[in-house]
């Protein structure tokens, strides 16, 4: 997976529209800056429901995220100039 602005590119070839690569989740639906990506328990996704990612994915953009998230924790603590210990 590559994000090349504005869309996230999948290996099968899908293309995702993300405009600023900003992807967010919660219980019952995927976001993308402002725009909500709706997914149902049947496996079904898409902005307007008729779109659908397939399993595999799926597991690709999780994995992509997660990759995101352990490169946000590994960051190191930022410094402040001027701040005394």
């Amino acid at each position: 997976m590559r994000f090349e602005y504005p869309n996230l590119i999948f290996e099968s070839g899908q293309q995702e529209y993300v405009n600023t690569g900003q992807i967010g989740i919660s219980a019952d639906c995927l976001t993308e800056s402002s725009v909500a990506i709706s997914y149902g328990a049947d496996g079904s996704f898409g902005r307007y429901g008729n779109d659908s990612l397939t399993r595999d994915e799926r597991t690709e953009l999780a994995d992509y995220m997660i990759g995101l998230w352990k490169q946000y924790k590994e960051m190191p603590e930022p410094t402040i100039e001027g701040a005394s210990e």
